[in-house]
């Protein structure tokens, strides 16, 4: 999740509050893993989430 969270910040996405526990409460492995692959290319939260 770590590794996420370090993508964004490089691209100068930053999370709200509530996106940052949204994002901290997720179990599901392989979400996670795709915003991981997305993390490097997004440049908003909602295109992270696929809310775009």
């Amino acid at each position: 999740m770590r590794a996420v969270l370090a993508f964004l910040d490089a691209n100068g996405v930053r999370l709200t509050e509530e996106e940052r526990e949204r994002f901290a409460a997720c179990t599901d492995d392989t979400l996670i893993e795709s915003w991981l692959f997305k993390a490097p290319f997004v440049s908003s939260a909602s295109e992270l989430f696929g809310e775009e």
